[in-house]
């Protein structure tokens, strides 16, 4: 046996750090260690190696003795029989001392036996001998082809024999008690009490003993053996903050810690497992707060001063705490580097020892003098600013210090030391000669430390944070000189008053009802509250508030959820997820009306929250689309508040005319002179300008649109006569329209001129016909791709030519904007830096940047130019797969790439008219895809944007024809990338250019439903003393 052990040892791999002699000597070994591990290699041997496995094995044996020449020499049947079965019973050795030797339990059994501790020994054995609790090592079946070396499991080394088995088991019978007894699945230090602490470890310490033997025995361990199992557990789970060194300091010191910890909760019961693993479970984020702590001190004289100090009898176990809880630091480079997890660290130690009674109130002083400076020195570390000067650095060294000495008795000592701290760092976190005001982001993250470090809820305590809190809120001139800014300290302010429930110190205004449901909007959008005003029966001020509040930011992400839905959907009446947003945002706008008891006046809350919610479809989307929407015969029948309540009824009133906006001045003007033409059968009004020739076709397909959607109202009728006479009147007029425009000659293929063919003779299910509109956008689509099929007739020949009229030139050749997949592209990134200097990657080439916000989680600043703060560039190369020239791949922006596409999809969708396919349904869904996908790039509104388009399809002709003289006579990679350029210069001039014109503010002239919605959109209020209208003014989240 020791043979073959002995072979199966020498396979294992043990950390280099480790040294592990082979110490498995049958004379040395007692007699219960070597029948548990026979027992284990029988349970390895039955489980792993079936009798089928062993005849194929013995098979193929005989079979290479029976293959070899009578003149060869070979080993005989039994020799090779042997050598097979002793790999296999190796291998199976090696299986059984992976699971043996894993944290080197194996070793804790050698030291048993040297020091005589016979219990080790037992809970070894006893252990070793129940395979639920030392699970084999199961690795598939045993072959003897298998012999390699194993890598030994081992995460710390271990002073108690399976102790991070016991402590898994000990931890899920814990968790599955809390659960049973409590709807919360976790604890820590807040919600844990001694009583709890104790329950726990009786049902744990009971659980044990009727567990089998080898857990019973957990519960007659020594003193000494607890502890070696306490710090099993602690290198277990830790070991990455600690050495697997036998004479790890911290370890010991973190052990002092539980056993502190033990000695405050239950003060008269004696340390056992059961108490120490109810310790971990409860009180594991303190005690994790500890190790990183205490793994900033690299001074093995502080760890060993800490180390005897916690194993002194007659020091009290919360002063040893608190001894611990004050490590110090050796220089501000070393402080720098640290801080953050020190701060962290003394926030819980803090809040821990807050809860325990003190039998020596200077301890808590002391520490608390300790843990005030350190998060002062962080706070003027962190904000203010780095200056080379001598002079600057000498005074802020001063300040530091002043502020410092200010805090040393307290931040809460009386209502002037914040406001002196305030102006002590006032003068180094402003730059000189700028209106950037940091401050704003130190007087907030003061205010954070004040409420983690101070006892807030004591009663003087209270009222000066109170006091001082309110001075901000009142006078914030006097803390922040940018008025911009003023205000957000008063939401800041006023957010900490909302959240400790502070707010009675004020009076009623309609201003201050505004700013606390700011406050509370912005506190239930991040989900930052957990309690739902909803659910409460409502009185107070601000508990109404709170209502209004949660009531907007759950309608506006109702109302985010149903636009982008509608974006993918054909049939959204059908889709049971579309109706169910609908049905949430219907029991929201009801509220009122169903808790009458609410307010006396809550008929007024309900008039302006529908008021509110129509203003923030609007905010997201148009007016238009609102009033299209909502006024839906299926959503008034289905969803009766949409046609009965009486700010919703007032969007029924009739649509404007089809096709009337959003064009651009010029071409609208021409849409309609033509448009007027037609209808009066007036086919003269062309004069020959080709310019007109946009406008003219665009206003011949509408009025066609126009008249099939009117054919198909028309079967409603109840007259055939009357069907037949309107019927007859369409097709005559739209085969006139066909014949005037072919007179004309501007159609060069018979592709387009089969395209204006289908389009005058539409199919009832056409997504181009207005019935067949689910939104404003699809009028968008239809409008621009009438548009767009005017503007290829007067360019000459192009990419999108070529697409319209032979898109076979591209089976071997990528559309404008398309990228190939096996196509390298470069990305240059460089390094900006925030005005606090903090750095972050943008990329160096993006057009129309929209306002970036810093990374950094202390700053938030927002940046809305990256040119200056440049300082280095770093470039990122994806492997060029079709080894082309860097040089000649230039990346053109994201605008203009998905420009292009939406061009490419227009395109297609006329295509597919021409050769009715019969794709117009998913070519439509791309298009529309792409429309809104460039709304998003260029941060314009669906509707302002169709008007962009417009105005740069205007333009468009006489730019190519100029640009490009002569015909394009095919398409090429060379002639696609000089386009894809050409366009993005011209299309970005342009879009610049749009933006600052007054474009944007005669574009969206929708008409409202009526004047008093209208001044409400607006919010343009006459003034009045009612403080209704101020909760529901325009939310963003």
């Amino acid at each position: 046996m020791q043979k073959m052990v002995q072979r199966a040892f020498f396979y294992l791999k043990f950390p280099s750090s480790l040294n592990v002699p082979f110490e498995l000597k049958e004379n040395l070994l007692p007699k219960e260690i070597q029948a548990m591990m026979v027992t284990r290699l029988r349970w390895v041997l039955k489980k792993n190696i079936p009798f089928q496995r062993i005849v194929e094995m013995t098979k193929k044996k005989v079979e290479q003795i029976l293959a070899k020449k009578p003149s060869e020499s070979h080993h005989s049947f039994i020799q090779l029989y042997q050598t097979m079965v002793n790999n296999i019973i190796t291998l199976g050795w090696t299986r059984v001392l992976l699971s043996l030797y894993e944290n080197c339990y194996f070793q804790t059994i050698f030291w048993a036996m040297k020091n005589k501790n016979k219990q080790l020994i037992n809970i070894f054995v006893a252990s070793a001998e129940n395979d639920r609790l030392v699970p084999l090592f199961d690795k598939g079946e045993l072959s003897d082809e298998e012999l390699h070396l194993c890598k030994v499991k081992v995460s710390y080394r271990a002073d108690f024999p399976f102790s991070w088995n016991f402590h898994i088991w000990c931890h899920k019978a814990l968790g599955a008690f809390v659960k049973s007894k409590s709807k919360r699945s976790d604890y820590d230090n807040e919600v844990a009490t001694n009583g709890m602490i104790l329950q726990g470890s009786n049902y744990l310490n009971k659980s044990l003993k009727e567990d089998g033997k080898s857990l019973q025995l957990l519960t007659e361990c020594s003193p000494e053996n607890c502890e070696f199992y306490a710090k099993d557990v602690i290198r277990g789970n830790f070991h990455m903050y600690l050495s697997v060194k036998e004479d790890d300091q911290l370890t010991d010191i973190i052990k002092g810690i539980v056993f502190c910890l033990v000695k405050l909760t239950v003060q008269n019961e004696e340390i056992s497992i059961p108490l120490i693993e109810t310790i971990f479970y409860y009180f594991k984020s303190i005690i994790t707060k500890y190790v990183h702590f205490l793994s900033l001190c690299d001074d093995e004289t502080v760890l060993l001063n800490l180390k005897k100090g916690l194993s002194a009898d007659e020091v009290l176990p919360l002063n040893k705490l608190v001894n611990v809880s004050y490590v110090p630091q050796k220089g501000e480079s070393e402080f720098i580097a640290k801080m953050d997890i020190a701060c962290d660290a003394t926030k819980a130690i803090l809040k821990f020892l807050r809860q325990q009674p003190s039998p020596k109130e200077e301890m808590h002083t002391e520490f608390l003098v300790i843990c005030r400076q350190l998060h002062m020195k962080t706070l003027g570390i962190k904000h203010m600013r780095k200056d080379n000067s001598t002079t600057t650095t000498i005074n802020q060294n001063q300040d530091l210090a002043t502020m410092l000495d200010l805090v040393k008795h307290g931040f809460l000592k009386d209502s002037n030391v914040i406001p002196e701290i305030i102006k002590s760092a006032t003068k180094h976190i402003i730059t000189p000669g700028s209106e950037t005001q940091t401050c704003l982001y130190f007087i907030r993250d003061l205010l954070h430390v004040i409420q983690t470090v101070e006892d807030v809820y004591d009663k003087n305590n209270g009222q000066v944070f109170q006091y001082v809190l309110k001075i901000i809120f009142s006078k914030p001139q006097d803390f922040i000189r940018v008025s911009s800014c003023q205000s957000l300290l008063k939401l800041q302010a006023l957010r900490v008053l909302v959240e400790n429930k502070w707010t009675h110190i004020f009076d009623d205004s309609p201003e201050l009802h505004l700013m606390l449901n700011r406050v509370n909007e912005k506190l239930y959008a991040n989900a930052e509250t957990k309690e739902s005003p909803l659910d409460r029966l409502v009185r107070t001020r601000d508990q109404k508030i709170s209502v209004v509040s949660q009531l907007k930011v759950q309608l506006a992400k109702h109302i985010l959820s149903l636009t982008k839905k509608m974006v993918v959907l054909e049939h959204p009446s059908e889709d049971t997820t579309f109706r169910s947003h609908l049905e949430k945002i219907r029991k929201d706008l009801t509220y009122f009306q169903e808790n009458k008891n609410f307010d006396e006046k809550w008929n007024e809350y309900e008039y302006y929250l529908h008021i509110w919610f129509i203003k923030q479809c609007c905010m997201l989307k148009n007016m238009d689309w609102t009033h299209a929407f909502f006024s839906q015969k299926w959503i008034q029948t289905d969803f009766l508040l949409f046609a009965n309540a009486d700010v919703f009824s007032q969007l029924k009133q009739p649509r404007r005319e089809y096709f009337s906006q959003p064009f651009n001045d010029t071409f609208g003007k021409k849409f309609k002179y033509f448009k007027q033409k037609l209808i009066s059968n007036n086919y003269n009004c062309y004069t020959g300008d080709k310019q007109d020739i946009p406008p003219l076709l665009t206003a011949a397909l509408s009025i066609s649109s126009a008249l099939s959607n009117n054919s198909e109202d028309s079967k409603g009728l109840s007259s055939l006569c009357l069907d037949y006479i309107i019927f007859f009147n369409i097709f005559y007029t739209k085969i006139e329209i066909f014949e005037y425009l072919q007179n004309l000659n501007f159609m060069t293929s018979q592709v387009e001129e089969t395209c204006i063919g289908k389009l005058l003779s539409l199919s009832p299910k056409s997504k181009f016909l207005s019935s067949n509109f689910s939104d404003t956008t699809d009028e968008a689509i239809a409008r621009l791709s009438f548009h767009w099929f005017g503007v290829l007739q007067i360019m000459k020949k192009n990419p999108f030519k070529f697409l319209l009229n032979e898109p076979k030139e591209f089976e071997k050749q990528r559309k404008p904007g398309e990228r190939l997949k096996t196509e390298a592209t470069k990305t240059t990134f460089i390094t900006c830096y925030c005005r606090n200097r903090h750095p972050f990657f943008v990329k160096e080439y993006q057009p129309n940047r929209k306002v970036l916000k810093c990374p950094d989680p202390w700053c938030d600043t927002m940046i809305d130019n990256t040119e200056p703060m440049i300082e280095e560039k770093a470039d990122i190369q994806i492997a060029n797969s079709n080894e082309k020239d860097e040089k000649q791949i230039e990346e053109i922006s994201p605008i203009t790439c998905t420009l292009l596409l939406l061009l490419n999809s227009l395109t297609m969708l006329l295509r597919n008219i021409s050769n009715s396919k019969g794709q117009e349904s998913s070519l439509w869904k791309e298009t529309k895809g792409r429309f809104l996908l460039l709304s998003k790039m260029t941060i314009i509104k669906e509707e302002l944007l169709c008007v962009a388009l417009h105005d740069w399809f205007c333009g468009l002709p006489q730019w190519l024809n100029k640009t490009y003289p002569h015909e394009m006579d095919e398409v090429n990679s060379q002639s696609i990338e000089k386009f894809e350029k050409d366009i993005e210069t011209h299309y970005l001039q342009f879009l610049n250019k749009f933006k600052k014109s007054n474009s944007v503010q005669k574009a969206l002239l929708s008409p409202a439903p009526t004047e008093e919605i209208d001044r409400e959109i607006k919010e343009e209020h006459s003034p009045t003393n009612s403080s209704i209208p101020q909760l529901f003014l325009v939310t963003r989240i």
